[in-house]
C-alpha cells in the first residue's frame, strides 16, 4: 500500500477520508467509486427526465386526439376536393391566383393554398412568385375585412 504525504490546502485533500494527513490507495479508490456512482446517478437521472418527458407527450397527444376533429386528422378523403397549384413561372403564379379567388372554398382554405405555393416559391428561390402569393393573401385579406 503506497500512501502520498498531503501539502498544505491541496485539492487532494477531500480523498483524505480519515484526516491523517495521508491519502492512501484505499481512499484514492473510495474516491473513484464515489465519482462514478455520482456520475451514473446523474446519468440515471437525466434518461428518467428524458422518458417522463417523452411519456408526457405522449399521453398528452393520445388525450389530444380525442378532442381533435377527425375531419383534421385526416388527409385527402375526397381526393377530388384537391386544388392543384402551378408557379413555375410568374404567368403560372398568376393564372393559380386567379383560379385560388374563384374557387368556391372557405377564406382560410384559399389562404392556406396560397401560403402552400408561397413556402414552396421561397425553398426553390423563386422570389417574383412569392411577391405575388403575398400580394394575392394580402388582397384576400383586404376583401374579407371589407
Amino acid at each position: 500500500m503506497t500512501q502520498k504525504k498531503l501539502q498544505g490546502k491541496s485539492k487532494y485533500a477531500a480523498y483524505d477520508i480519515n484526516n491523517d494527513g495521508i491519502v492512501s490507495d484505499e481512499e484514492f479508490e473510495h474516491m473513484a467509486e464515489i465519482k462514478r456512482l455520482e456520475h451514473d446517478l446523474r446519468k440515471q437521472r437525466a434518461q428518467r427526465r428524458m422518458a417522463t418527458a417523452s411519456l408526457v407527450a405522449m399521453a398528452a397527444f393520445t388525450a389530444a386526439m380525442f378532442f381533435v376533429d377527425l375531419e383534421r386528422v385526416k388527409a385527402h378523403e375526397n381526393p377530388k376536393d384537391t386544388v392543384s397549384i402551378k408557379f413555375a413561372t410568374p404567368a403560372d403564379a398568376r393564372a393559380t391566383v386567379r383560379k385560388v379567388k374563384r374557387i368556391n372554398k372557405p377564406y382560410a382554405r384559399k389562404i392556406q393554398i396560397l401560403t402552400v405555393m408561397e413556402q414552396r416559391a421561397k425553398v426553390m428561390k423563386k422570389a417574383e412568385v412569392v411577391r405575388i402569393a403575398k400580394s394575392a393573401k394580402e388582397s384576400l385579406k383586404r376583401a374579407r375585412k371589407k
